[in-house]
Order: structure tokens, then sequence, then C-alpha cells
């Protein structure tokens, strides 16, 4: 089995594994492989690919030890997937990206002169577009910066926010969430860094204008992700006891062990105090 029959089979396991219930999405992975294996392995110089990132998917936002990784497994190991290109459509006799970035990126960096890359001269644009997706979709983790920014290029596209969250698995307010952490530079910064993750920014991103400047001032002065979770638990924390005196109602919710029973007592008589202030 050579190398291409080989990365096609990988690829048709790790599809029917993970998207099992969308045969949509594998139709379409299947079909990048089918044009992966209709291409030919060749040698290319870097100087003859276009800088081009029209079907670049993937953030250039990688985390930097993931970065090292791969540019040190290429140094020691050389590259075990090649990129995929077809010819330039403007008439130069260059090549176009359409999946392998970052390992280009890295290529360029170790002051390399060739790569290997698979050409298929028989790709149109909505199938570059969807090599590339497929490529995103087929991965087993994806960071944030991966996610947002393959859910812009499909906005682009002009797919809608439903069919995203279908082809990703995952709710639309989910696929909104994105668009607005993604929004919000500071947040996305310190998500960059380190210092919060998605979740915190969600948790975050619903707080009122004024409470969030405050928190993302806050945790701007840490610099590790335990620090800052706390800071993010007491902001996003929903209160003990809720009262709704236009509705006449009283909610009181306080979770815990019995080992920690002196923290829902204070928390009880917090509950307490709130109650009697209610004018009768």
């Amino acid at each position: 089995m050579d190398m291409k029959a080989k990365m096609a089979e990988k690829v048709k396991k790790d599809a029917e594994k993970k998207f099992g219930g969308h045969p949509e999405l594998i139709k379409k992975i299947e079909r990048a492989e089918e044009l992966k294996a209709a291409g030919q392995i060749i040698e290319i110089e870097l100087k003859n690919i276009l800088d081009d990132k029209t079907f670049q998917m993937r953030s250039e936002e990688i985390k930097k030890e993931d970065f090292e990784s791969l540019r040190s497994s290429i140094k020691k190991h050389g590259m075990r997937t090649p990129i995929f290109v077809r010819k330039s459509l403007n008439g130069e006799n260059k090549y176009q990206m359409l999946a392998g970035f970052n390992r280009l990126r890295a290529h360029k960096e170790l002051g390399l002169k060739t790569i290997k890359a698979i050409y298929n001269d028989n790709v149109d644009d909505e199938e570059a577009a969807n090599i590339s997706e497929a490529e995103n979709l087929i991965r087993t983790q994806m960071s944030f910066f991966d996610m947002l920014c393959y859910i812009n290029k499909l906005k682009e596209r002009g797919i809608m926010i439903k069919d995203i969250a279908e082809r990703l698995d995952k709710g639309r307010r989910i696929i909104e969430m994105y668009g607005q952490v993604g929004g919000n530079e500071k947040l996305t910064k310190l998500i960059k860094e380190d210092i919060v993750t998605f979740s915190d920014a969600v948790k975050l991103i619903k707080l009122p204008p004024d409470q969030l400047n405050k928190k993302i001032a806050q945790l701007e002065k840490f610099e590790s992700k335990a620090e800052a979770k706390k800071t993010v638990s007491k902001s996003t924390a929903k209160p003990a006891c809720v009262i709704n005196e236009a509705k006449g109602t009283i909610r009181i919710a306080i979770n815990g062990t019995i080992r920690g029973k002196e923290s829902i007592l204070k928390e009880l008589k917090k509950a307490i105090v709130e109650i009697e202030k209610i004018e009768k």
C-alpha cells in the first residue's frame, strides 16, 4: 500500500469513528481523499508557492509549543504528510496552497528550499474549499482560534449558522458564542496567553459590559490559568438566593458536601439575611 492509499485508509477510519452519524460529512471527507489519491506526489520549491491564504481554514494562532513540536518533528524526521496544492489560476507558473499551511510555515522557518506536495490540477474552487474543510474536520482537536477561523471562513462562503452548527455537531448557541468571544480583542488575548479557556470566556461574555471590562482588567494581571480560575468562578457564580418581589418568589440553590457544611451554613445565613430584608 503506497503513501496516499495509507493516508486515505486512515482518514476514512477516523471519519467513520468521528462522524458516523453525519453521512454528508463523511462523503465530503472521502471526496477530498479521492482528489488527493488522484494527484501525484512531487517536490516543489518553496519560492514557487504563492503566499495565498484563500483556503486556509485553520488559524495561524497555533500554540507556540505545538508549532515548535511540528517544526522539530519535520527537522528530525522529515514531513510525514505532504501539503496539497493545485496550479495557480492566474496564469503564473506557481502553485496555490489548499492544505498544510503550518507545515509550509515550518519549512520556511527551517530554511528548507523544497517541500513534498500532492499536486492535483483538476480541483475547482468549491472542491478546494471542501478539501481544506475536510482536513480540519478530521482533526481530533481544534483550538479556539482554529474553530473561530473555520467558522468565519464558512460564513464568508454564505453558510448559515445553523448549517455550520450541524457540520460541527454543536449547538447553534455555541457557534454564536465563538463569534461573540472572538469579537472581544481583550478576551481572545487572554485565551491566546492561556490565562482563560474558551469556556471561561463564554461565562464572562455574558456579564454586563462594565462588569466584563472590570473582570478582564483583573485577569490581565494574572500569569496563569490557575490564578484566573477563582476570579472567573466568583464573577460568574449565580447567587444562592434569588428574590423576585414582583412575582412573589424566593429561589434558594445551595450545593455542597457534608464535609463542606460550614460553607453551606454560611450561604444559608446570607440567604436568611436577604429574605429578612423583604418588606412585608
